[in-house]
């Protein structure tokens, strides 16, 4: 049987012919980077595999790896963090007198009191603040330019369902925090699509001929916001 993939229980496992000095009647069964792959035997019926991959065992086996691998992505992250389109190694320094957060090219500093700060929290309310800033920059800029109105509140979320969201009746904007892991023309552009919804409510041709007029690359940039 020559190399071929086949999904079960919604993933994509590799099957490959085993070594030759695998057991003729063997089936093995591995995760590598995500991946899945079974290795068999070379007497190993079409039958006697989908029977070992359709099994409890099978599934349990790939809850229990994509578990594992969530946990180790975790503990990675804890030592990276994504700002304005790039990802910066985390580095702490232990014992400052004032709290601050240095950003270099590649690499975040950490100043913190002690090693039991509560340094998640302090991240977050940072990168609030960042891009609670940036946006208000870009409406100032959106409004000057467009004579739209300003939105009467902004709110910064833990959305993960949206990028931005406008709220026609109440005039309020709200954007994801994921958003400030972007570019900032990518937050350039959010801004002011979200502001052309108070002008033009849904997505019609008016609503991209106004885009097009004040940001021309603005496809570009939704595509570069999704990616």
């Amino acid at each position: 049987m020559t190399k071929e993939t086949v999904f079960v229980f919604g993933r994509e496992v590799e099957l490959r012919p085993g070594r030759p000095d695998m057991k003729s009647a063997k089936i093995a069964l591995r995760s590598r980077n995500g991946k899945y792959i079974l290795t068999h035997g070379k007497y190993v019926s079409r039958k006697a595999i989908y029977e070992f991959l359709n099994s409890e065992k099978v599934k349990n086996f790939m809850v229990r790896s994509e578990r594992e691998e969530a946990l180790r992505a975790d503990s990675r992250d804890k030592d990276k963090l994504k700002f304005l389109g790039k990802v910066c190694c985390v580095a702490r320094v232990f014992g400052a007198s004032r709290l601050d957060i240095v950003f270099g090219e590649r690499e975040v500093k950490l100043f913190l009191p002690s090693e039991a700060f509560d340094e998640e929290r302090y991240i977050k309310e940072f990168l609030t603040r960042e891009l609670e800033r940036l946006v208000e920059k870009y409406i100032d800029k959106w409004t000057r330019l467009t004579g739209i109105e300003r939105p009467a509140r902004v709110k910064v979320t833990e959305v993960k369902s949206y990028w931005g969201k406008m709220f026609l009746k109440t005039r309020e904007m709200r954007v994801s925090l994921r958003l400030i892991e972007k570019r900032e023309e990518c937050i350039d552009y959010l801004v002011l699509h979200e502001l052309a919804h108070l002008r033009y409510p849904d997505h019609g041709a008016a609503f991209h001929a106004f885009l097009d007029r004040f940001l021309p690359g603005n496809r570009a940039l939704e595509r570069l916001l999704k990616s």
